[in-house]
């Protein structure tokens, strides 16, 4: 087995060495379409071609706000075989909100879907130092008069020369945006591979090269079904480790999340992983397993979720559906990834997760020193090791959440936690959206993980709202679905699971308001909550 120098890893050189080595391995699938490796690797390397007729250089910064499809992997291949710098951009965004974005990361090329021509056209006169335009018009042919089409890109001049690039070309990490402005996690690919593949090592074993690729388990080239949008966090690790590795991703039809779409792709694919955000996908995931029991899921080893709390309620069904899989609910952040991991195979009782930790991780404790995972410490967490290296133009921020403590770099996620008997983490819920009730502190996430458990609770979200006597009081949006539920004894049934304090004051029925990513957007549903307390106090 080759020794590779994971430090110094570019996904570029990964990918084209698997496509050159093994071109007609089938590396995308979508629907009924396939894209092999080597058609992969010449695609992207045209589209790089494209990109710098248009005028970029390496290090120059390309907005991607594309579905989940074959072309946002082509354009994420191209920048890391030509050393342009992708930014992730959510499709979803209005003009201003783009604006803020492009601007912030100083984008000079925009790739987007056909179906945001009418926003980018909004957004382009904020946007002065943007050289091209390319709209993924997916074979429509309308392009707008001011873009390139994508196909056409994707079929340009083969550059005369892409040299080996190296571990410290960078990409961006946009975070989604859930308690405040988007920031840009500026991430080395080798950093962002060695915490991919669980190694803090500089040098580690690796096959890829001649051979294609590391293997997962067993030796078996991984499969993985990808729900959440590849633009971010968790859709991308789970997509370029199984990529890495040698496998094939499969993504679900119109590159959106549906249920049945994705029972069915793991049972025709003979899927090994499927990436999942929480219960927002994991709850019609359990039902559809349900409906569609008849389709052969036996394959399936692992569903992984990062980025939203999974309540135990949702990994019983899922459990109980395919007993061949584990569950592995991720902890982490876009500028640290992995931090912790809980692994559930079903049996026994599950209850809120513990998360299990690897050596680099510490507590930051409220003296601000930074103390080891000992059972009784609680405190914000603290990373060390491979992690982002600040945020783009945002020293204060950086200088604020990248410290230096025992002579060591470590960034602090905002993650409340405390360790319990056995040295493992309880996660309390994210700093920033703590609830100051009475002097006494509510994190939502451990009131959510009570709610849930209700019987006809589909969602919820808890956040605070202003009160003149304790400051804050804690209120929480609760979907029921079609299922006719008095949400106002919510209270009363919780109670004895959750100190009084942390009892919500406030129950509403409503809609809980979540990004594209599954993630609750708590700015949104704060100011719904701010509304609805007016009219009742």
């Amino acid at each position: 087995m080759q020794e590779v120098d994971v430090e110094n890893v570019n996904f570029g050189n990964i990918w084209r060495q698997q496509a050159e080595f093994n071109p007609d391995q089938t590396a995308l699938i979508q629907g009924d379409d396939t894209l092999t490796r080597g058609d992969w690797l010449d695609r992207s390397t045209r589209l790089a071609g494209s990109f710098a007729a248009m005028g970029l250089r390496p290090g120059d910064h390309v907005g991607v706000a594309l579905r989940n499809s074959f072309e946002i992997f082509e354009v994420y291949f191209a920048c890391f075989l030509a050393g342009f710098v992708p930014v992730n951009t959510n499709y979803r965004y209005e003009a201003d909100e783009l604006r803020y974005v492009w601007d912030n990361a100083d984008i000079r090329l925009a790739v987007f879907d056909s179906d945001m021509d009418e926003r980018v056209e909004k957004a382009k006169p904020g946007l002065p130092g943007v050289v091209g335009w390319v709209s993924a018009e997916r074979g429509t042919g309308a392009v707008p008069p001011w873009a390139l089409g994508f196909d056409v890109c994707r079929h340009g001049e083969r550059p005369a020369d892409l040299p080996t690039r190296g571990g410290d070309d960078i990409f961006l990490l946009y975070t989604g945006g859930t308690t405040g402005m988007p920031k840009g996690a500026v991430w080395r690919q080798g950093d962002f591979f060695r915490v991919l593949h669980g190694t803090s090592r500089r040098k580690g074993k690796s096959s890829q090269g001649e051979a294609g690729g590391q293997r997962s388990e067993g030796g078996d080239r991984p499969v993985a079904v990808v729900g959440p949008p590849l633009i971010h966090g968790t859709g991308m690790a789970i997509a370029w480790g199984a990529l890495d590795e040698g496998g094939t991703v499969v993504l679900l039809p119109d590159g959106r999340f549906d249920a049945d779409e994705m029972v069915g792709a793991i049972s025709r694919h003979r899927a090994s992983i499927v990436a999942i955000v929480g219960d927002a996908f994991g709850v019609p995931l359990a039902a559809s397993f349900e409906r569609n029991s008849d389709k052969d899921v036996s394959s399936l080893r692992r569903i992984v979720s990062s980025g939203a709390i999974w309540s135990p309620k949702n990994k019983a069904a899922l459990a109980a559906a395919v007993p061949s899989a584990r569950l592995v609910d991720m902890f982490g952040s876009s500028e640290t990834v992995g931090v912790g991991r809980s692994v559930w195979n079903g049996g026994g009782k599950e209850g809120p997760p513990q998360f299990t930790v690897g050596k680099n991780i510490r507590i930051l404790t409220e003296d601000g020193g930074v103390s080891p995972v000992l059972p009784g410490v609680s405190g914000r967490i603290a990373v060390g090791g491979p992690t982002a290296l600040g945020y783009y133009k945002d020293s204060e921020l950086s200088e604020k959440r990248f410290v230096e403590a025992d002579g060591e770099r470590w960034f602090v996620t905002g993650d409340m936690v405390s360790v319990d008997d056995d040295g493992s983490l309880r996660f309390l819920g994210r700093g920033n959206m703590c609830i100051n009730t009475g002097g006494e502190k509510v994190y939502p996430e451990e009131v959510e993980v009570a709610i849930k458990a209700v019987d006809g609770v589909v969602d919820v979200g808890v956040v605070g709202a202003v009160d003149e006597r304790y400051g804050e009081v804690v209120c929480a949006v609760v979907d029921v679905g079609d299922v006719e539920v008095d949400v106002t004894t919510i209270p009363s049934q919780i109670r004895g699971t959750l100190a009084g304090y942390k009892i919500p004051k406030y129950v509403f029925e409503g809609t809980v308001f979540r990004l594209a990513n599954g993630k609750l957007d708590y700015s949104k549903l704060k100011e719904w909550v701010a509304g609805q307390v007016a009219e009742v106090v």
